[in-house]
């Protein structure tokens, strides 16, 4: 099997964390050859079995229907892997507009990362079931982790309308003890910073990666990521990787599918304090918590369920190519 990561990411568009989730599943999952356009034009001549475009709404207009239809031409099959924000898209021109639906009605399969809205929507456009990726995180690396005893809480998200991590913070008063700090994982470009006297009780982590960043999060008792727009969804899942209960949005696959009694709507703060009360006041229902997202992450997320899921989305893709493939109609 052989596959090209079709790498289109303008620099800045993703956070580092957000793209080294791309380049582990590249390595890990897809054991994909990574090229530009260009490059794969400059290339053989010979067509490769399988084709990853990865290009958010906002470079659209950098991407020609001559290209678009140079890699259909290239690759036995051409994916997309959708990883915009409904807003980019809403946001786009018609000229832009009508490029971003071509793109997504001239590829043999969309793959459509972890956000439960994006991929409404891209369905509603389209009439088109896109292949939804689960979030991946290294499971060699979180397995290797010690328990050790766990108190305080971490939030994640910055603090901004997008990522709530305000919404985060106020969840997360009910769970701190007095004289603690509310701990906040490290976020590139965030609009608060330790110093500021309004969140005297915030104190943010450094930057951490790897084995690093799962060693720190394992030293907490409690979580909370109350984002409606994180794409990828690493945080809630390597919560659950650990056993550590959080307290997240039903829209993201990997807080819903692992911790769905701790998941609430959008913008419901109300209810999270509630669960956060629960949580801190039962102990029993903390240990069945954790239990219950400690085997979800097994059931559905190490790397092996990755690998089978991703095959399956292969030989439905190859069905597709044989003529078997039928378009899901949203009327």
């Amino acid at each position: 099997m052989q596959i090209t990561f079709i790498d289109h990411i303008g620099d800045g568009e993703l956070t580092t964390d957000q793209r080294m989730s791309i380049n582990r599943y590249i390595e890990l999952i897809w054991f994909a050859d990574t090229k530009t356009i260009d490059e794969i034009k400059n290339g053989t001549t010979e067509k490769v079995e399988y084709g990853i475009l990865a290009c958010s709404a906002s470079r659209i207009s950098t991407i020609s229907d001559s290209d678009i239809q140079f890699l259909k031409s290239k690759f036995e099959a051409l994916f997309y892997l959708n990883y915009s924000k409904i807003e980019l898209v809403q946001n786009l021109n018609f000229k832009d507009f009508t490029r971003y639906l071509n793109l997504l009605n001239t590829v043999d399969c969309i793959l459509s990362v972890n956000n439960k809205v994006d991929y409404s929507y891209i369905l509603r456009i389209t009439g088109r079931m896109p292949c939804r990726l689960h979030t991946f995180i290294e499971t060699e690396l979180l397995e290797s982790v010690k328990l050790v005893h766990r108190e305080g809480v971490i939030i994640g998200g910055k603090f901004n309308s997008v990522y709530k991590g305000f919404e985060s913070y106020i969840i997360a008063s009910e769970l701190v003890e007095d004289g603690n700090y509310i701990h906040q994982k490290y976020f590139e470009n965030d609009l608060i910073n330790s110093t500021d006297e309004t969140f005297g009780n915030l104190k943010q982590l450094p930057k951490l990666t790897g084995i690093d960043w799962y060693n720190e999060l394992n030293k907490y008792k409690y979580a909370v990521h109350m984002s409606s727009d994180d794409i990828f969804g690493e945080f809630n899942l390597a919560c659950a990787g650990l056993g550590i209960p959080c307290i997240g949005i039903n829209q993201i696959d990997s807080q819903v599918l692992t911790y769905p009694t701790l998941s609430v709507r959008n913008n419901g703060v109300g209810y999270g304090i509630n669960k956060a009360k629960a949580l801190k006041s039962d102990s029993v229902l903390y240990k069945a918590v954790s239990t219950r997202g400690f085997g979800s992450y097994r059931n559905r997320y190490t790397t092996k369920q990755i690998k089978n899921y991703w095959n399956l989305i292969l030989n439905i893709t190859d069905s597709k190519i044989n003529g078997l493939w039928q378009r899901v109609s949203t009327k």
